[in-house]
């Protein structure tokens, strides 16, 4: 899922060479670089923003945010009206069963590659789940990243 960029989107303010005085005047002297998204963005965008981020000699944390309702699509309605944020254009969708699955399909994998790519690159990585809350996350999501102990 690819989306139009916007300004206040991290991703785009540290890979985009226009924007980069915004993320050298944040990251002066090195240490650690914590990036909260949902990383639904092309991933070669997010990768040229965290290579960036370690190529200044940061250590790297990417904390993916997710819903309760985005790992389990169980709980959504048999039928929603989607809205494009960009464009305002609105589609209703049926939540069939088979499409559900697809969906928590590709949520997994969108997961697992953004997990495989940080690890190959020494990039933490936790997915906060935000159902459990800040206290879950402090306590077991960023100990398991290896951020904390």
């Amino acid at each position: 899922m690819t989306r139009t960029p916007v300004a206040t989107d991290v991703f785009f303010a540290i890979a985009d060479p226009r924007r980069r005085q915004i993320i050298e005047l944040l990251s002066r002297r090195r240490g650690l670089a914590v990036v909260l998204s949902d990383f639904l963005v092309d991933a070669g965008t997010y990768e040229a923003a965290l290579d960036r981020l370690l190529g200044r000699g940061h250590h790297v944390l990417a904390l993916r945010v997710i819903g309760p309702g985005e790992r389990d699509p169980s709980a959504l309605p048999r039928q929603v009206r989607l809205r494009d944020a960009e464009t305002n254009r609105e589609r209703l969708l049926d939540l069939t069963p088979e499409y559900r699955a697809r969906y928590a399909r590709a949520v997994e994998e969108h997961l697992e590659k953004l997990k495989r790519w940080c690890m190959a690159r020494a990039v933490g990585f936790a997915a906060a789940d935000t159902a459990a809350g800040l206290e879950a996350c402090l306590l077991a999501d960023l100990p398991r990243a290896g951020v904390l102990q």
